[in-house]
């Protein structure tokens, strides 16, 4: 009988390509989306019944999930990840970020489905601390977290959280850093970063995807009310300038870049959190530099980039 999963974020770039990957092995994927989703990139991996569009109500999703039946786990990508926030987004964070869990959870409580991967952000950890926000998203995050502790211990779910670091690689059109990198590189356009100082910590998109895919047989086995939670990371933080030069080798140019053309922005990590736990029998398999260089090909080939955003946003 084939696993039956339900994805959230799925039109995101994590989760387009984990869902293509979960349909490949033969899982049996639903996905939440919302009515403005732009679905054009799922068309050839989820069938339409399989699509459920979520118009904020509760008892709608409740009644969804339990219509579906025997789910055998949820896999939460969906979030609204925002790096400076204004009074205008209070409501959306909310909204996306603890409101629409909380739904899913309760959905899970009364359809009988107790299995759930979370996802988190190294930007819970300013100062590579165990707790400090960089930023009111990163707050929400955590905020969800422990709402799930509650489900755990009152309701004997069973919780993998993922705590992902920067992603990137094929298919990938959000606006970071990376990516202004490439593209800097392609166009000969000026870019001005910070001083370049900080640590930063890149993990390629296959190793992300693999990551899930092992939570699943970790959850899987797992005693009952379980909360566990892992780094997805490389482990091998290196600093922005030495990426760049990573690049100018691969591309065989000379960025255009002026490095302290941009000043630090507030509350900026300088050293990636590195004191959680690694997901168990699980190592990421692509190198930086065999990774920015798939990538860089791959995009200078399209030669198609999106409108720069220098504010380097973490969506998923």
């Amino acid at each position: 009988m084939l696993k039956k999963i339900v994805l959230t974020g799925a039109t995101g770039f994590i989760g387009s390509n984990l869902l293509e990957v979960l349909v490949k092995q033969q899982f049996e994927v639903h996905i939440i989306v919302r009515s403005v989703s732009n679905l054009d990139k799922l068309k050839n991996f989820v069938n339409p019944n399989n699509i459920f569009v979520f118009n904020g109500e509760t008892v709608d999703v409740v009644d969804y999930f339990k219509s579906l039946k025997k789910i055998d786990t949820v896999i939460h990508l969906a979030s609204l990840a925002i790096s400076t926030h204004g009074v205008s987004d209070i409501d959306c964070l909310v909204e996306s970020n603890l409101r629409f869990g909380c739904q899913l959870l309760e959905a899970m409580k009364e359809s009988g489905c107790k299995k759930l991967i979370n996802t988190s952000t190294f930007w819970q950890h300013y100062n590579n601390e165990k707790y400090n926000p960089v930023c009111l998203y990163a707050a929400t995050k955590e905020a969800f977290e422990r709402i799930v502790d509650y489900y755990v211990e009152a309701y004997n779910f069973k919780c993998i959280t993922l705590e992902l670091f920067d992603t990137y690689g094929k298919q990938d059109t959000r606006k970071k850093i990376l990516d202004l990198l490439i593209e800097c590189a392609v166009t000969e356009e000026r870019l001005d970063l910070t001083p370049s100082e900080q640590y930063v910590d890149f993990i390629h998109i296959d190793d992300v995807v693999a990551a899930y895919l092992v939570a699943l047989i970790n959850l899987e086995s797992s005693v009952e009310k379980t909360n566990k939670k892992y780094m997805v990371t490389s482990g091998v933080p290196i600093q922005l300038k030495n990426v760049v030069q990573i690049l100018e080798d691969i591309s065989g140019k000379r960025l255009n870049i002026q490095l302290g053309g941009r000043v630090y922005r507030e509350r900026e990590i300088m050293i990636p959190w590195n004191k959680g736990e690694m997901l168990p029998n699980w190592n990421t398999m692509i190198g930086l530099r065999d990774g920015i260089s798939k990538t860089y090909f791959q995009k200078e080939l399209k030669g198609v980039f999106h409108e720069k955003n220098l504010g380097f946003n973490s969506d998923l």
